[in-house]
């Protein structure tokens, strides 16, 4: 036991900076994510005819494709370099940035279909149901924060992609400690995000922003 400790320790840094890589591409999946849906989201609410019929499509798309084949699609099918005209050199198309481009597909189609049920929900003066949408928000960003670690099957550097570095390198004999201890950075930053998350949602601040809201945006109501 005491030797498992000891090893898993000294070998903590190594995975700390593993695991860092699993923050940015959680944090980049789920931002460009937010973006794309919301754009989508924007033209299904605001738009009519082909542009609306295309954004449907489109969210449907990202909805419903399975995470994991989009990311082996992207880090497979993408160039290594892409040339961009007027540049002499090529620029490299890392394999952390294919795996963000992945993992955002879920968080597109999430964030724009829960935008529009947030939209119909403002305009019903139902506040409370169109602010579900943040915590939903959160826990979507927890689900992609936690697949990141599957980076490591298309050849990013994070932290499981180590903790089979050390396992190659030290024997089967502490795979389960070194995954578990793994699985503890994940589970100590889910419960950290939770915290926050009943921390916003209990503020004041978030208690109040329905009223705010409506007061400043009133064309958005009943439109």
């Amino acid at each position: 036991m005491n030797n498992n400790v000891t090893f898993l320790l000294t070998w903590t840094p190594f995975l700390m900076e593993g695991f860092l890589w699993n923050i940015v591409i959680g944090v980049l999946a789920v931002f460009l994510g937010t973006v794309i849906g919301g754009f989508l989201a924007w033209i299904q609410i605001t738009k009519s005819g082909k542009a609306k019929n295309i954004a449907e499509f489109i969210s449907k798309f990202f909805r419903n494709i399975p995470t994991l084949a989009f990311m082996f699609y992207v880090a497979f099918v993408f160039p290594q370099q892409v040339y961009i005209p007027f540049f002499t050199e090529a620029f490299n198309f890392p394999y952390w940035l294919k795996a963000t481009i992945g993992l955002s597909a879920s968080s597109i189609g999430f964030t724009s279909e829960s935008l529009k049920v947030a939209y119909e929900a403002w305009r019903k003066k139902d506040y409370d149901a169109a602010l579900i949408f943040f915590p939903t928000w959160a826990n979507s960003f927890m689900i992609s924060f936690v697949a990141s670690s599957t980076a490591s099957l298309v050849g990013v550097n994070e932290i499981i992609s180590r903790a089979n570095y050390l396992i190659a390198a030290s024997g089967n004999h502490v795979m389960m400690s070194v995954y578990l201890y793994c699985c503890f950075f994940f589970v100590v930053s889910s419960l950290l995000i939770m915290l926050l998350v009943k921390q916003l949602k209990d503020s004041e601040s978030i208690k109040t922003l329905p009223k705010r809201l409506a007061i400043r945006y009133p064309q958005l109501q009943g439109v």
